[in-house]
C-alpha cells in the first residue's frame, strides 16, 4: 500500500496486522469504518504534501468524527502548505454545503444534524464513561506490540523518528475522539488499527534490532 511504502514498513506484515478479527467484523457490520480507514491511510501517506488536504476533506466528509485529525497537518511544518491543505479540504466540502443550502436552506444542516443526533439528543439519554474493555476489544492481539513500542519510544524519547510521532499523535487523537463520544462503542476505535499495524509491522520487520534510531 501507499501507506506502508511512505512509512518504510513491509507491506505484507502491515496487511496481516490490519486484518485482525475485530477489524474484519467491524468492517462488515455497521458504519463506514473500512472506507474511512482507507481514506485516512491515503491521507497519512501523503501528509507531507498538499494533496493530503483533499484526502483529509474526503475522510471528514465521510465521517464528521474525522475532523479531529486536522491537528496532524501540523506535521507539514510549513504555514503555506498547511493553509493550502486546509483550503483544499474546504473545497471538498463546498458541493455538500451548496447542496444543503439548496435543499435545506442552511449549508450547515448536515453538520448540525450530526451534532444533534450524536451528541445533544444522546446526552439526554445517557453518557457512557470511558471503558477500558473497549480498548482491549479494539486493540486485542496488537496491544502487546503497541505497549512494547511505547516503552521503547519513551526510553529513546530524544531520538524518536517523525513517523513514530505521527502514529502516536494519530492513535492519541483516535482515543480522544472515542472519549468524546456520548455512546461509546469499540468500533469508534477502529481507526487505531492504522498505527497499531504500523508499530507491529515495524517490530516484526527488525531482524537485529527491534527499533533503530538515527
Amino acid at each position: 500500500t501507499k501507506f506502508a511504502d511512505a512509512y518504510g514498513i513491509a507491506r505484507k506484515p502491515f496487511y496481516a496486522f490490519s486484518l485482525t478479527p475485530f477489524a474484519i467484523i467491524s468492517a462488515f457490520s455497521v458504519g463506514t469504518e473500512l472506507f474511512s480507514v482507507a481514506l485516512l491511510q491515503l491521507f497519512l501517506a501523503s501528509l507531507k504534501g498538499t494533496r493530503s488536504g483533499i484526502l483529509y476533506g474526503l475522510a471528514s466528509l465521510l465521517r464528521y468524527s474525522n475532523f479531529i485529525y486536522i491537528f496532524l497537518l501540523a506535521f507539514q511544518r510549513n504555514f503555506r502548505k498547511i493553509s493550502l491543505s486546509l483550503a483544499l479540504s474546504f473545497a471538498v466540502f463546498v458541493p455538500w454545503l451548496l447542496y444543503n443550502w439548496h435543499a435545506k436552506g442552511d449549508p450547515l444542516t448536515g453538520i448540525a444534524d450530526f451534532y444533534a443526533l450524536n451528541f445533544y439528543f444522546r446526552s439526554l439519554i445517557r453518557i457512557d464513561s470511558f471503558n477500558i474493555f473497549d480498548i482491549l476489544v479494539a486493540w486485542n492481539m496488537l496491544l502487546p506490540f503497541f505497549v512494547f513500542a511505547a516503552v521503547s519510544l519513551v526510553a529513546h524519547r530524544k531520538k524518536i523518528p517523525e513517523n513514530d510521532l505521527i502514529m502516536l499523535a494519530f492513535i492519541s487523537l483516535t482515543v480522544l475522539s472515542y472519549s468524546l463520544a456520548i455512546f461509546k462503542e469499540p468500533r469508534f476505535l477502529y481507526a487505531s488499527s492504522i498505527p497499531l499495524a504500523y508499530f507491529a509491522s515495524k517490530i516484526i520487520g527488525r531482524r537485529q534490532k527491534l527499533f533503530v534510531y538515527s
